[in-house]
């Protein structure tokens, strides 16, 4: 019966670890293949059409693009004509209420500057103006009549304890802020908070996950398409308040003095992070590779150590040889 030496030599021998330390190689690349692969999911993966962006910002500017032939109609409440095509409205004078209805291919800019009167102006939109004067732009139904309008319109809204709340529902494209330069009279209405949260799906079971929010800092411009949302703005508190909410499409950011708006996206990190089965799946394959790199230096360790002692074959002749020495 061979003794115990024997049998580590010959579990050890650096023939019989080539093969293990192959397969581990072989396992040990395909682990880091997973590792790359997983890397760049979480880095190239795009927001598909099921993304949610969620926008909740305070803007003293709100430009609102009229897509829909149903749009929500707005309501005027103590309103001062200042550009109307109405005959029986006089410029500058303030009426109680209003309604005004917007046909599709209309533009809204709603401004309002610290707690002053809100602005609102309804032109067609550049992108289908068509030239035709007798083109409607929407109508207003006020106490006296229903009234065609066309061309542009500027009303000034006024804000009071008797009239605190002035309240906007939008279905369409939104522009938040203004891009300076745009504003005739040199004072430009600026975004002044916000954020906006993305829901997306999770890697594997696409279960919905919220990313880490992106901030919208003063003088960003922010553009979004196919919205849904609501504008409001209070007598005690200053501009106006905006909450948003978009499925699909992108998101474009424009930061201040920025040439070009950029598509709001996650980061590696952020994506990661937020993503716990792909954190989970990522950490659990590098503790893999990290498992697998200790084995094959054990392997390589002891294939060293073999090979430096001689085969195991040669081991009872080389004690034998030392016995006949000894004698």
């Amino acid at each position: 019966m061979k003794n115990f030496e024997e049998k580590i030599y010959l579990f050890i021998s650096a023939k019989k670890l080539t093969i293990p330390i192959s397969i581990m190689f072989v396992v040990l690349v395909i682990s880091c293949l997973i590792v790359l692969y997983l890397c760049a999911l979480a880095t190239f993966k795009k927001l598909d059409d099921s993304a949610i962006y969620n926008v909740d910002t305070m803007s003293e500017a709100f430009e609102y693009s009229v897509i829909s032939k149903t749009a929500p109609d707005i309501l005027l409440n103590r309103f001062v004509p200042i550009k109307h095509s109405c005959s029986s409205m006089e410029n500058n004078q303030e009426y109680l209420n209003g309604n005004l209805s917007l046909n599709k291919g209309v533009k809204v800019l709603i401004e309002r500057k610290s707690t002053e009167m809100i602005k609102l102006t309804a032109v067609f939109d550049s992108q289908t103006d068509n030239g035709d004067k007798k083109r409607r732009l929407g109508t207003l139904i006020n106490n006296f009549e229903r009234c065609k309008l066309y061309s542009s319109v500027v009303f000034n809204i006024k804000l009071s304890p008797q009239n605190p709340i002035f309240s906007l529902n939008i279905i369409g494209d939104i522009q938040i802020g203004r891009i300076i330069g745009d504003a005739p009279d040199g004072y430009y209405p600026l975004v002044q908070s916000g954020q906006i949260i993305i829901q997306d799906k999770a890697t594997f079971t696409h279960s919905l996950i919220t990313l880490s929010p992106h901030l919208i800092r003063p003088g960003d411009t922010v553009k979004m398409t196919e919205t849904k949302g609501i504008i409001r703005a209070s007598h005690e508190h200053s501009g106006l308040t905006g909450i948003f909410q978009q499925t699909g499409h992108q998101i474009l950011l424009s930061r201040l003095y920025s040439k070009t708006p950029n598509p709001v996206k996650p980061s590696f990190f952020d994506r990661v992070m937020s993503d716990g089965e792909l954190a989970f799946a990522l950490s659990t394959a590098i503790i893999f590779i990290q498992f697998i790199g200790f084995y094959i230096t054990i392997l390589f360790r002891l294939a060293l150590f073999s090979s430096t002692s001689g085969e195991p074959n040669e081991l009872p002749k080389q004690k034998e040889k030392h016995d006949v020495e000894k004698l």
